[in-house]
């Protein structure tokens, strides 16, 4: 039983190992790079492709989802808001907490120190 066990781990091994380490190969044909944009722009594409663009070399949003428009301020929005919920909500129970603490060690009862 224990060999009928370890020759069909064997060959699901094989079986994996051949169909990871042969991949197929194709050959496409590199397309040349074109600096042909679908919308237009305020300014030449060559000048607008680095680390830090120069202002303008963008598009204005065009629907909600773009870069700048709606839903990112909208997202911008909610980010700051849970922030401010959670950070009221840890200030408040560290309040709490510390009067519980102080009331908690009061000069008839024993405390740490």
């Amino acid at each position: 039983m224990a060999s009928v066990r370890s020759r069909s781990i064997l060959r699901v091994g094989a079986v994996t190992a051949i169909l990871f380490l042969v991949s197929p190969t194709a050959t496409f044909a590199e397309d040349p790079p074109t600096t042909e944009v679908p919308f237009e722009l305020e300014r030449d594409v060559t000048e607008c492709v680095s680390a830090n663009p120069p202002p303008n070399c963008g598009r204005k949003p065009t629907s909600s989802g773009d870069r700048g428009g709606a839903m990112q301020f909208a997202t911008l929005g909610a980010i700051v808001a849970g922030l401010g919920v959670i950070s009221t909500v840890v200030v408040r129970n560290t309040v709490r907490k510390d009067k519980e603490k102080s009331a908690a060690l009061s000069d008839d009862k024993p405390g740490y120190f």
